[in-house]
C-alpha cells in the first residue's frame, strides 16, 4: 500500500500518478493514465507557497483564485518532468483541458475565474459556461504552439484515442 498524501490535491494525484508510472513493470508498453484534480473548483484553497507570488494583491480572494491556478500548475509540471525523464516524452500524448467555466460571479471571493469575455460561468448554457480552453501536446504529430480554433467536445477525443491505438469500431 502506497502512504497517505497530503497537501494540495493537484500535487497529491500527481505523486499518485508518478508512483503509478514508477510502478509499472512493463516500461516499454503503452499505457492510458487520467489525472484529475479538484483546482480550481470550490472550496479555493491554496497552499501559501503558491500564493506569495500574488502577496502584493490586497484582495485574499484573488490571491487564493491565483495561488489555486499557480498550484496547479505546479502540479501538472511536476507530471510533464516525469515523463520527460522516463523517456515518454517524444511518443505520448498529453490532453489537458477544464470541465466547464468558471464557478461564481467573478466578482468577489475566491471565484475569480475567467471567462474570457464570453456570456455565462459554470452551470450556464452559454458558452462562458462551456467553452474551455484545451491543450494538447504530441511532439512529432502536432506542432508546438499551433491553434485551432474548432470546436470540440470531451467525447470528440474517443475515436481519436482509438485510431491512435487502432482500434476500429465496428460498423
Amino acid at each position: 500500500a502506497l502512504p497517505i498524501s497530503n497537501g494540495p490535491s493537484s500535487m497529491v494525484c500527481v505523486e499518485e500518478a508518478v508512483d503509478w508510472l514508477q510502478s509499472r513493470q512493463d516500461k516499454q508498453r503503452p499505457f492510458f493514465l487520467t489525472v484529475w484534480t479538484h483546482e480550481p473548483h470550490l472550496p479555493i484553497e491554496s497552499a501559501q507557497k503558491y500564493m506569495q507570488p500574488y502577496e502584493d494583491l490586497d484582495d485574499e480572494g484573488i490571491r487564493q483564485h491565483h495561488g489555486n491556478i499557480t498550484q496547479l500548475d505546479a502540479a501538472f509540471g511536476k507530471l510533464m518532468n516525469q515523463l520527460e525523464q522516463m523517456g515518454y516524452r517524444d511518443n505520448t500524448l498529453v490532453v489537458f483541458t477544464s470541465d466547464n467555466g468558471p464557478e461564481g460571479k467573478g466578482t468577489a471571493g475566491r471565484t475569480r475565474g475567467s471567462t474570457g469575455g464570453l456570456r455565462g460561468r459554470k452551470r450556464s448554457p452559454h458558452e462562458g459556461g462551456i467553452r474551455v480552453p484545451g491543450i494538447i501536446r504530441w511532439p512529432g504529430r502536432i506542432e508546438a504552439g499551433s491553434e485551432s480554433d474548432e470546436p470540440v467536445i470531451g467525447s470528440d477525443l474517443f475515436p481519436t484515442l482509438c485510431d491512435i491505438v487502432d482500434i476500429r469500431s465496428e460498423e
